[in-house]
């Protein structure tokens, strides 16, 4: 399959005063990515990620974008998936 993806590395409780976060850089989470998916196009783009664009307000994210082609790699340990 295809894992087209596009976005900046945001963590949801990044933060929040006494959430647990683990915040990730991209150098740490390609390789785990590249175990299962063959990186065919990689890029740093500028992005005005969830922005009105009638607004006067705008944030630019620095975001990852690639496109990789899954591999024949069978994966590793048990997945708790969250649909049944």
């Amino acid at each position: 399959g295809l894992w087209a993806n596009i976005g900046p590395l945001l963590y949801h409780y990044a933060e929040q005063p006494g959430q647990i976060s683990i915040e990730l850089s991209w150098e740490e989470i390609k390789p785990e990515i590249a175990k299962y998916f063959d990186f065919k196009e990689e890029d740093f783009r500028e992005a005005l990620y969830t922005t009105n664009p009638k607004g006067m307000y705008r944030t630019r994210y620095k975001c990852i974008y690639f496109a990789a082609i899954r591999n024949d790699v069978e994966t590793e340990g048990e997945s708790n998936p969250v649909f049944g």
